[in-house]
């Protein structure tokens, strides 16, 4: 970070880091060990660690709170540092060798520069000075107390910012003590810092599932679209591609539906991050200087960014689980179409055979009575052989209607008995 104009009477730079186990314990031997590796003299004082050269004075103090490790990194600039401008910060950053040797991760950084006492409008000529068009996106400025205030975003990509800048100076005003106005803002910062990271973790945790939900719904778009296809064809679609098809749908459905629910888990918790951090800006209670836009103004316009991915993911997983439900509904209608018409192919095939056998049983019917009228007729024959052999023939064909006759009244008996 290099800038002009005269440098501030000290930095502080604030960082959280996450995802570790280690306690406060852990923090500050890393920062031991980062110092270490660094030139100049290295003291210690209570939790605080100290390194100085005739440049800078750098005390560093590593602690635990809201469940994230905080290192903070305090450089005092000496009185040859006046005429100076303030150079690369980096070289001060000791993130990277406490996230090496602890296993944290960097998850926000605030930069707080304090300048000297000084007016309104050179405030805003100091801070012009120190802004970077390049690398500042937004810049919000207010008066908080009796203090010039400006936050700036760092970063000028598409990816949301965790990475703030604080422009303090004091103005020339009489009353309450200067440096317990200053420190009060430090201390709002340092929230600020907080819950920046708290949405950090929150949009690092979710953008693997960002990504899920993209390439799950190129893959499932074209699964719908081929079941779609299918099914407009007029063949018919076997049982067997049916119930698979409804399988793989109820899995991506449910996939989904977790998914969607950790998004929407991800956002929520972003969502009240978010909004504590524009509660200490709230408390702030910001002045406003010219048409500047206030640091709480231009907050809520970069958390509307932050809050977008989150926002897109869902409205694209409800979709994807809409068009899953859809389809899921579409398969299920058209098997139980499929089921139907089985099922009335099948009663016309019943109803076919039942007509079949009520024939054959009405045939069978009348075999039956010619076969009991034959019976009757043939014992009536040998009857009358042995009494009227003579006329036995003329006699049996007189017989015939009366066999008929009586064959018809034994089957109506014997079926009503049945």
């Amino acid at each position: 970070m290099t800038e002009s104009g005269p440098p501030p009477l000290r930095t502080v730079l604030i960082q959280i880091l996450g995802d570790g186990e280690a306690g406060r314990g852990a923090s500050i031997d890393g920062v031991i060990q980062a110092l270490k590796r660094r030139t100049g003299d290295i003291s210690t004082r209570g939790e605080e660690v100290e390194i100085s050269d005739d440049r800078v004075i750098c005390r560093y103090r590593a602690e635990r709170a809201g469940g994230f490790s905080v290192l903070t990194s305090t450089i005092t600039f000496s009185s040859r540092m006046s005429e100076t401008p303030v150079g690369d910060l980096s070289s001060y950053d000791l993130s990277g060798s406490v996230s090496s040797s602890t296993g944290l991760r960097l998850l926000s950084t605030f930069t707080v520069s304090i300048f000297p006492l000084g007016g309104e409008k050179e405030g805003e000529t100091l801070l012009k000075q120190y802004s970077d068009p390049p690398s500042r996106r937004r810049r919000g400025i207010g008066k908080v107390g009796r203090c010039l205030v400006s936050l700036s975003e760092a970063g000028a990509g598409d990816e949301p910012s965790f990475d703030r800048s604080c422009f303090i100076m004091p103005l020339n005003r009489t009353g309450r003590s200067i440096d317990d106005g200053v420190e009060w803002i430090m201390e709002g910062t340092r929230r600020l810092a907080l819950h920046a990271a708290e949405v950090s973790d929150q949009y690092s945790r979710s953008k693997g599932v960002f990504s899920v939900v993209e390439s799950g719904e190129e893959e499932i778009s074209v699964k719908i679209e081929e079941f779609l296809w299918k099914l407009m064809q007029p063949e018919p679609v076997d049982l067997k591609t049916l119930e698979s098809w409804l399988s793989y749908v109820m899995e991506r459905e449910s996939t989904t539906s977790a998914i969607l629910s950790a998004i929407r888990i991800g956002h929520a918790e972003a969502r009240e991050a978010l909004s504590k951090a524009e509660s200490v800006l709230g408390e702030w209670t910001e002045g406003r200087v010219g048409e500047h836009p206030t640091n709480l103004e231009q907050e809520r316009a970069s958390h509307r960014g932050v809050m977008w991915p989150f926002e897109k993911a869902i409205v694209r997983a409800e979709g994807l689980e809409n068009r899953l439900m859809a389809v899921m509904e579409e398969v299920r209608t058209y098997l139980s179409l499929q089921q139907q018409k089985n099922s009335i192919e099948e009663q016309k095939a019943s109803r076919d055979q039942l007509e079949r056998l009520v024939n054959l049983q009405e045939t069978l019917h009348k075999l039956e009575i010619l076969i009991v009228a034959f019976y009757i007729l043939e014992m009536a024959r040998l009857v009358l052989d042995a009494v009227a052999h003579e006329y036995v023939n003329m006699l049996s064909a007189a017989l015939i209607p009366v066999a008929l006759l009586a064959s018809i009244l034994i089957s109506r008996a014997l079926h009503k008995l049945h």
